[in-house]
């Protein structure tokens, strides 16, 4: 069994402003080919309104494609000198959990800026 997926990757942000629930919708980044495989770590950059702080961010796949599980280990979301790591809960993406995980472990530390930039 493969770590990564081919199937289209989904994600929601989820947070809270002055008490009240926030979230960027359904959002579905641009795929191209070798991304979400096995030991590589995508990053792309959206712009979202303000979520206040982050929550929860739900993530899932199509299903669809010759491999689609996927083994996700987190998300991280660098946000205001922040990176915030959200664990996913459960081992595979897969029909088992109806395609889809709700991460809401967190880690967070202030962002290295000796750290190298991509």
């Amino acid at each position: 069994m493969f770590a990564g997926t081919d199937a289209k990757v989904w994600y929601e942000l989820k947070g809270k402003r002055d008490g009240t629930e926030t979230t960027t919708g359904v959002v579905e980044p641009k795929q191209s080919k070798g991304m979400f495989e096995k030991g590589k770590e995508d990053k792309f950059e959206i712009t979202v309104p303000d979520l206040g702080a982050i929550t929860c961010i739900c993530t899932g796949i199509d299903g669809k494609g010759s491999s689609p599980d996927w083994d996700l280990d987190a998300v991280r979301v660098e946000c205001e000198g922040m990176l915030v790591e959200f664990k996913c809960p459960v081992d595979w993406i897969n029909a088992k959990c109806n395609h889809k995980a709700e991460l809401t472990e967190t880690t967070e530390k202030p962002v290295d800026p000796a750290a190298p930039s991509s």
